[in-house]
C-alpha cells in the first residue's frame, strides 16, 4: 500500500487536530513501479538503494528485474583491480619504489537481466625481493562478468627493481626504475589507469618514476627525489566517498628523498590498503625490512534501487505540539483557533489580531507589538530534555523578539520560561531564558526580511548539549542546567520570548514544534528536507 497524506500545500504530513492521528490514506493505483532484487556480497541499504560490496569471490545472483522505465534494470558498478607491489631496499642503500594502482572500470548505469553474475577480485601483487633486484609483483584483474556484461580491470603495474629497463605495465603503469642506463616507466590501460613516471639518469640519487594511479599520471624522478604516485579516482558508490588505486612514490639511490604516494595511497614501508587497489610502498629498509610491501586487493561494488523513494515526513518520535498555518488540519485559513497535529490535543489560540498570510502555503503574521499564540489550558509536560523548533521570517532583521517557547505563567507572563530569542542583546539568535539563568547567543543574525528560516534549539544535559541550528547547520552550542517542564500550569507559545505581550516577534511564522527528547542532527534534517521545499530552498 503507497500512502498518499493530504494537506493546504502538496507535501505529506499526515496528522490532524484532537488526540488522534488520522487515516488519510489510499490504495496505490495497480502498476506501481518494481525495481531489482539480487543477493550476494555483503549488502548495505543506502536510502532507496542496495549496495553489494564484494570483497571476495562471489556470484552476484538477480533473482528478479522491475518495471521503473529509470532504475528497473539498471545498476551502478565499481570495478577496481589489485594494486601492483613495491620493491624492495637493496644493498643498504638503494631506496625501492611504489607500485602503481590497479585498474578501475566505472559505469553510472548498466543494463543487467535476472541471472547469476560472476565477481572475481584481484589480490594486491606481491613485494619484490631486493635480494634479487626483482620488481614489484603485478596486481590481479577484478572481473565482473555474465549477461550482457563483461567487465575486466587490469591489476596494476608493480614498481620497476633495481637496473630493470622497463617497469612493468598494468591498470595503471610503474614509475621507471633506479638506473645508471635508461629506464621506461610501465604504461597503464586505457580507460583504466596511467602511466607511471620516467626514472632520472641524473646523478646523485637517481631518483625512480613514481607509479600511476587511476586519476593521474606518476610523476618523473629527479636526480635527488622519487617521483609522486598518481592519484587515486574518488567514488562514493559505497556510502562514503574513497580514492581508488592511487599510485606509490620512486624510490632513490644512495640516499636521497623518496617520492610521496598519490591522493588515497600507500607511503613507502606501507602495504597497499585493503579493497582500494592502492599500490604497495617500496622499502627503505626501516625496521630492518629490504622487502617491497604488497598492493592493496580490488574490490567490486554494485548498486541499484530497490523501491520507491519514500515520501519526505517530519520526526514523530517524541512530538509533544505540533501547528502548522499551513495545514488545513491544524488552521483553517481564518479565526482564531489553531489546533496541535501531535495527537496531544494542546489547542491554541491566536490574540490581538494575528493575521493569515497564503504566501508560501501559509503562515501567522505578528505584528511585533502585542500579538502571540498560546495554548488555551496549562498542563503538566512533564520533561526536561526537549527541543524546539519553528520556521519564521523576519519583518526586521534588527529587531528583539521571540520566536517560541514554554514556560509557568505568572501574571500575565512567564516566571520560569525557554525560548528561542532574536537579537535580545544584539546578538542574534539564542536562548531566551527568566533571568537569562539559561541564555547564550549564537552571534548569528539574519541579513535579509526574505529568507524563511528554520531555527532549532536542543536543550539537553552534558557537555555541550545545548546546540542550536540555523536550517540544518549547527550555529552554537553551549553547557547549561535545564529546565523540568513539570508545573502542571505549563503553557506554549508562539511570537514572543516569555510568552503572551512579553517580547513579540514581528514575523511571519509558520511553524512550530516541540519534542520531549534531545532531536539528532540528522532527524533535524529530516524535518528541514520535509519542509523545505515550501520555502524554496
Amino acid at each position: 500500500m503507497s500512502v498518499v497524506n493530504l494537506r493546504r500545500y502538496s507535501l505529506a504530513r499526515g496528522l490532524v487536530k484532537g488526540n488522534e492521528f488520522a487515516d488519510i490514506s489510499f490504495i496505490a493505483p495497480s502498476g506501481s513501479a518494481t525495481f531489482i532484487s539480487a543477493s550476494g556480497g555483503v549488502i548495505t541499504t543506502s536510502g532507496s538503494f542496495k549496495i553489494h560490496a564484494f570483497t571476495s569471490s562471489a556470484n552476484f545472483t538477480i533473482s528478479s528485474i522491475g518495471n521503473d522505465a529509470t532504475y528497473g534494470s539498471k545498476v551502478e558498478i565499481l570495478v577496481v583491480a589489485g594494486g601492483g607491489g613495491g620493491t624492495g631496499f637493496f644493498n643498504g642503500s638503494h631506496k625501492g619504489g611504489g607500485g602503481a594502482g590497479g585498474g578501475v572500470i566505472y559505469s553510472a548505469s548498466m543494463d543487467v537481466t535476472a541471472t547469476t553474475y560472476t565477481a572475481s577480485i584481484g589480490a594486491g601483487g606481491t613485494g619484490g625481493v631486493a635480494t634479487n633486484l626483482t620488481p614489484g609483483g603485478n596486481g590481479g584483474n577484478s572481473i565482473f562478468t555474465g549477461s550482457l556484461i563483461s567487465l575486466v580491470a587490469i591489476g596494476g603495474g608493480g614498481a620497476g627493481g633495481i637496473d630493470l629497463l622497463t617497469a612493468p605495465s598494468g591498470g595503471s603503469g610503474g614509475g621507471g626504475a633506479i638506473n645508471s642506463g635508461p629506464s621506461v616507466s610501465g604504461s597503464g590501460t586505457v580507460g583504466q589507469g596511467n602511466n607511471g613516471g620516467g626514472a632520472s639518469n641524473s646523478a646523485p640519487h637517481y631518483g625512480a618514476g613514481g607509479s600511476g594511479g587511476a586519476a593521474g599520471t606518476g610523476s618523473q624522478g629527479s636526480s635527488t627525489t622519487g617521483g609522486n604516485g598518481g592519484n587515486g579516482a574518488p567514488y562514493t558508490i559505497s556510502g562514503t566517498s574513497v580514492y581508488y588505486s592511487a599510485g606509490s612514490g620512486g624510490g632513490t639511490f644512495q640516499g636521497g628523498t623518496v617520492g610521496s604516494p598519490g591522493t588515497g595511497g600507500a607511503a613507502h614501508d606501507v602495504t597497499g590498503s585493503a579493497n582500494t587497489g592502492a599500490g604497495g610502498g617500496g622499502s627503505t629498509g626501516a625496521g630492518g625490512s629490504t622487502t617491497g610491501k604488497n598492493g592493496g586487493s580490488g574490490v567490486i561494488y554494485v548498486k541499484y534501487k530497490y523501491q520507491e523513494t519514500p515520501a519526505p515526513s517530519i520526526v514523530t518520535d517524541g512530538l509533544i505540539y505540533y501547528v502548522d498555518a499551513g495545514n488545513t488540519s491544524s488552521y483553517a485559513g481564518s479565526g482564531s483557533t489553531v489546533y496541535d497535529l501531535s495527537g496531544q490535543g494542546r489547542t491554541s489560540t491566536l490574540y490581538n489580531g494575528v493575521t493569515f498570510d497564503s504566501g508560501s502555503s501559509g503562515s501567522f503574521n505578528f505584528d511585533g507589538t502585542n500579538d502571540y499564540l498560546n495554548t488555551n489550558s496549562g498542563f503538566n509536560p512533564n520533561i526536561t530534555t526537549k527541543t524546539l523548533i519553528s520556521w519564521c521570517r523576519l519583518k526586521n532583521v534588527s529587531q528583539i523578539g521571540g520566536l517560541i517557547g514554554a514556560g509557568f505563567p505568572l501574571s500575565g507572563e512567564t516566571s520560569e520560561f525557554d525560548a528561542i530569542d532574536y537579537n535580545e542583546t544584539n546578538q542574534g539568535w539564542g536562548y531566551g531564558s527568566d533571568n537569562f539563568n539559561r541564555t547564550f547567543w549564537t552571534d548569528v543574525k539574519e541579513t535579509s526580511t526574505n529568507d524563511w528560516v528554520m531555527i532549532t534549539a536542543v536543550y539537553a544535559t552534558g557537555s555541550n548539549a545545548y546546540k542550536m541550528y540555523r536550517q540544518n547547520t549547527l550555529i552554537g552550542q553551549g553547557t547549561k542546567n535545564v529546565l523540568a517542564l513539570n508545573n502542571a500550569n505549563t503553557f506554549y507559545w508562539l511570537g514572543s520570548i516569555s510568552g503572551k505581550t512579553g517580547g513579540p516577534l514581528n514575523a511571519y511564522i509558520s511553524v512550530g514544534m516541540i519534542y520531549n527528547k534531545a532531536l539528532s542532527e540528522a532527524e533535524i534534517t529530516q524535518n528541514y528536507d520535509f519542509f523545505k521545499g515550501r520555502y524554496g530552498l
